[in-house]
């Protein structure tokens, strides 16, 4: 199906979503070996917690997911093949937002506020993945 040259809302926040994932995915993977997470990393092993390749592997998917969100917006590529890579980029997310707000060590911590702040911004990135997955952008 041929995509139109306008920039309609959908695809404004397609652009959007793609940059955050981007920048997102650039940073995590920047600050992987910034010499403070070394530390850090360093410290955790100590105690047995994991050396930080699920955060790396976290970053590269953003990185991967943002790319995706940008093809569809400026490649020709078949509407089955994209619904399906949003539909899992939706589904990641989901996971991603149950893992770190419902199941983490975080739970309602600090605060309940503390809490809803990063769940709330998280929940918008996942509306917004619900929004561009429905539509063609």
């Amino acid at each position: 199906m041929a995509k139109s040259s306008g920039f309609s809302k959908t695809k404004i926040l397609g652009i959007v979503l793609a940059v955050f994932f981007i920048v997102t995915g650039l940073v995590g993977i920047m600050n992987y070996n910034s010499s403070v997470n070394q530390v850090g990393r360093a410290i955790g092993s100590l105690f047995g917690r994991n050396g930080g390749t699920v955060a790396l592997l976290v970053a590269i998917a953003q990185l991967v997911i943002g790319g995706i969100i940008l093809a569809d917006l400026f490649m020709a590529i078949s509407a089955k093949t994209m619904n399906l890579a949003k539909l899992i980029i939706l589904i990641l997310w989901a996971v991603f937002m149950v893992i770190t707000h419902l199941l983490g060590n975080n739970f309602l911590q600090p605060d309940l506020l503390s809490w809803l702040q990063p769940l709330s911004l998280d929940a918008v990135v996942l509306v917004s993945l619900w929004i561009i997955k429905d539509a063609e952008i």
